[in-house]
Formats: C-alpha cells, sequence, structure tokens
C-alpha cells in the first residue's frame, strides 16, 4: 500500500515536471527565434537623426561647464513661465552654465571631434500629431490610436485624434527627455496620464533595442569594443514605473500590450499567470453604508502592494515575469521594464 502511494506521488510528480519542462521549452524556443530574426533584421534603421530626442538625450556627453552646473547646489538654471491650454501655468528650469558652453572639442585627432549635449531649451506645446515627425518608432504608430481609443471611450467619442490635449501636452515634455513634475492627476484624468507615460516608456524601450541590435552586428567582427557600443550592461532594466497596486500593474502592462501587440493572439509569454496573480482579492464594498465614490475608485480590483514584475520586449513577443520573495518591508509596486 505504501509502495503504490509512493508510485502515485512520483507520477504526478514526472508529469507536473515533464508539464514544466514543455512550457520552458516552448518559451526557450520562441525567444531563441526572436533572437536569431532579431540579429538577421534589417528593416529598421539605425536612430542617428539629431533631431530626435532620444539621441540628443542619449549619444552627446555633457560639457564640463553645464555638467558642473548640474551638479552643484545650488544649481543654476534660467526660470521660463509657461501657460498651456490645459497644463495652465508652469515653470521650466534649463541648467546654465557659468561660462559658454562648448558644442565640440578635439577627440583624437584634429579632424575627429567630440560632440556634447547643447542647452535644454523650452518645450514646444504638441498641436497636431504626427508620430513620425515625434520620432515614435514606426512599429507602433498604427497601434497608438486604437489603444488609446480602447482604454478612453468616453473621451475618444467626440474627439478622434490620436491623443487627447492633455496627453499631447504631457507628451511635449517627456518625449523630449525632460523631467516633469505634474501634480494633478485625478480619477478622471489617471488613464490619460498612464497611457501617455506607457507610450513614452515604449518608445524609448524599442529604440534602446534597435540601437542595441545595430551594435550587436557591428560588433560581429570586431575584437575590441568601442566605447559608444558599451550599451549593454550587467542590469538590463531601461525603465522602471512604480505604481501602488497590483491593480495599478495589471492596466500598465494591458496598456503596453495593446500598444506593442494590439493582436489577441499575439505572442505573451506567461500571460496566464500575471493575469491570475494580478486579478481578484478584490475588497468588498459595504452596499448599506458605502463608501465615497474616490475611495471606492482608488482601492479597486487587487489591492496587493508587495510585488515586483519585470517585462521582456522583443519585436514580436512580450514575456512578463512575476518576481516573488521581496524582501521584508518593501511595500509598493516595482514595475520593470526591459529589453
Amino acid at each position: 500500500m505504501a509502495m503504490d502511494n509512493v508510485k502515485k506521488v512520483s507520477h504526478c510528480i514526472n508529469i507536473a515536471s515533464s508539464r514544466t519542462f514543455k512550457r520552458y521549452e516552448k518559451e526557450r524556443l520562441l525567444e531563441e527565434a526572436d533572437s536569431e530574426h532579431e540579429s538577421a533584421e534589417g528593416d529598421e534603421e539605425e536612430i542617428d537623426d539629431d533631431l530626435d530626442p532620444f539621441v540628443r538625450h542619449f549619444n552627446y556627453d555633457l560639457e564640463e561647464n553645464l555638467l558642473e552646473a548640474v551638479s552643484t547646489l545650488p544649481k543654476t538654471v534660467d526660470k521660463h513661465q509657461q501657460h498651456w491650454p490645459i497644463l495652465g501655468q508652469f515653470t521650466v528650469h534649463i541648467p546654465k552654465a557659468k561660462t559658454k558652453t562648448l558644442v565640440s572639442i578635439p577627440k583624437v585627432t584634429i579632424e575627429e571631434k567630440r560632440k556634447f549635449a547643447k542647452t535644454g531649451t523650452v518645450p514646444q506645446r504638441i498641436t497636431s500629431v504626427c508620430f513620425t515627425q515625434l520620432h515614435v518608432k514606426s512599429q507602433i504608430q498604427n497601434n497608438i490610436t486604437k489603444a488609446n481609443f480602447t482604454n478612453l471611450h468616453e473621451i475618444h467619442t467626440e474627439n478622434m485624434d490620436p491623443l487627447t490635449p492633455l496627453q499631447k501636452e504631457l507628451f511635449s515634455i517627456i518625449n523630449n527627455y525632460q523631467d516633469l513634475y505634474y501634480p494633478e492627476r485625478t480619477l478622471k484624468n489617471g488613464e490619460e496620464i498612464r497611457f501617455t507615460y506607457c507610450l513614452h516608456s515604449i518608445n524609448h524601450i524599442l529604440k534602446t533595442r534597435t540601437k542595441i541590435l545595430h551594435h550587436n552586428n557591428k560588433l560581429l567582427n570586431k575584437y575590441e569594443v568601442p566605447e559608444e557600443y558599451r550599451d549593454q550592461g550587467l542590469v538590463r532594466p531601461k525603465v522602471i514605473i512604480l505604481v501602488p497596486f497590483r491593480e495599478a500593474a495589471l492596466r500598465v502592462v494591458k496598456m503596453m500590450m495593446e500598444i506593442i501587440l494590439p493582436d489577441e493572439k499575439a505572442n505573451v509569454m506567461n500571460k496566464r499567470r500575471f493575469f491570475d496573480e494580478f486579478t481578484g482579492n478584490e475588497i468588498a464594498m459595504p452596499k448599506k453604508k458605502p463608501r465615497p465614490e474616490d475611495y471606492e475608485e482608488t482601492f479597486v480590483g487587487n489591492t496587493d502592494d508587495t510585488f515586483r514584475i519585470g517585462i521582456t520586449v522583443t519585436k514580436k513577443s512580450i514575456r512578463v515575469s512575476c518576481i516573488t520573495g521581496l524582501p521584508y518591508k518593501c511595500y509598493g509596486v516595482r514595475h520593470i521594464s526591459t529589453v
């Protein structure tokens, strides 16, 4: 009798192990297919347009005087007052060097120049949306309007622009890679803001991925790695998004899926497990003495605040990784997007 129980337990373990192996083997094959496709793809042009805010922000170092201006306290800045229709009155702080900032200096030889980042400028408000002119990756341009309409149906019924007026003004700043402090988030505009930073995050991740792929192709036959190609360190995350509850993280991931892979049959690895772990466990709201409306909207869905997830993005797939085992007293959501 005891031997039969052992056999049954062993049989169950073997079946579970087999299923687990098949699942991981399928994921491994999909990743290998994506990697082979990425290494051979040539349809994505290298990002080297100096008008692209991504290039201006990451391709050039700060000149010594400008670096000193942003590193010392108090910081030396020029203040510019702006008034936009939706954001209203706000102040733009532009770092100011004590002496004139150099545009370039000799790097190795007289012929070779080392370019420096230009001094920041006041952001220009987006009035009409052209994603090509805004340097949004062509891979997601056709998905943005539908994804935004899905999440903001009530707002978009009267206005079929790809972005709402608030989103245009927010994107005017963050797409320019300028820090933004916006404390006027409400329950009504929360999804507009969420979509805006998800769009910016995905655009940044895809550009970084393209840059890395081109560098990898250039390094195939090189023994020495130039300094400018050292873009893959030990830590791979490119974006970190902090949100309060699992429900908020669920909305972020769903938005990213709609922006990158709008097709329901798209390849999203670990999707079922993610939805199982980040849905349910809702707080039961009393019906006799109902809570205030803002309370119910704030604590809707899964309100667990101890978790961390990661997202890996390739050209044709997304992998969601649920990371468990957070340290004691590690509160809040840590949503990490990686390439």
